[in-house]
């Protein structure tokens, strides 16, 4: 969710040029940042589908068993119940039931290349994942933007409350004049030097006490907090569908009916 929210906020910045001619909508926005895919989720499917090609490889080595079923029937002589027109098996009505089990031995090799070259793939879709970057850093019309996921010092973890003075010590590393974070999913908007930091808060596991979705609309050096009202129970009904446990399922739909709690 927070790769999404920042995915969004990239894409306002990216289309800050297009403002002076033609100013989105707030649907707008929502349409394009949900219906553009990211890398992320590029890789996520091909890592899916590397998984499935290393399934299908090892599979490979495992004996085959097979069965087969036929019904014949054999038409009679005019006039007859039991004598055959042609001379066929033994009735005139049979089913026959064949199973069989085989086995490649894989002498040539190629079944272990074939395996090995789906771990392969699979371990390319792995390792472009785990080098994405954890900070990203980017200029818009002369504004200097840093983007981590928690605090620039520990990107990924640490949670950091929004009125913590480890944020001064944060932002005195940088140089930047907006740092963007997410991480605790709670809004809010504060100085630090001449940092200003912004957290945009979630846009569907929100920290407020309110189901809506949050986010930041930057335009003219001036960022503002906002919130969007939403089919909430749609979400839901999807996350009920997802393959995971049922636990996990119950907290996440919680905080989207609810809006989880401040702080």
């Amino acid at each position: 969710m927070s790769r999404f929210l920042f995915s969004f906020f990239v894409l306002l910045l990216a289309w800050r040029p297009c403002f002076s001619q033609t100013v989105l909508s707030l649907d707008d926005c929502l349409r394009l940042a949900t219906g553009a895919k990211s890398q992320v989720d590029v890789a996520r499917q091909q890592l899916a589908a590397t998984g499935q090609g290393v399934r299908q490889a090892a599979a490979d080595f495992l004996p085959q068993a097979r069965l087969l079923n036929a019904y014949n029937y054999n038409s009679p002589l005019q006039g007859t119940q039991d004598q055959f027109s042609f001379v066929a098996l033994n009735g005139i009505r049979e089913y026959v039931s064949q199973f069989t089990v085989a086995q490649e031995f894989d002498v040539s090799g190629r079944l272990r290349g074939e395996l090995d070259r789906a771990k392969a793939e699979r371990q390319a879709g792995t390792e472009f994942l785990r080098l994405l970057p954890a900070r990203f850093e980017t200029e818009v019309e002369g504004t200097r933007f840093y983007l981590c996921h928690a605090v620039p010092s520990d990107p990924l973890y640490r949670y950091c409350e929004p009125d913590s003075d480890q944020w001064v010590e944060e932002v005195g590393r940088l140089k930047a004049d907006v740092l963007l974070v997410g991480h605790t999913h709670l809004p809010f908007i504060r100085r630090a030097g001449a940092c200003t930091i912004v957290n945009p808060g979630s846009l569907g596991q929100p920290k407020t006490g309110q189901p809506n979705a949050c986010y930041a609309v930057w335009h003219d050096g001036d960022v503002e907090l906002k919130s969007y009202s939403y089919p909430f129970e749609n979400t839901i009904t999807k996350v009920d569908n997802l393959p995971i446990p049922r636990q996990i399922r119950d907290d996440l739909t919680s905080v989207l009916r609810t809006g989880g709690s401040p702080g």
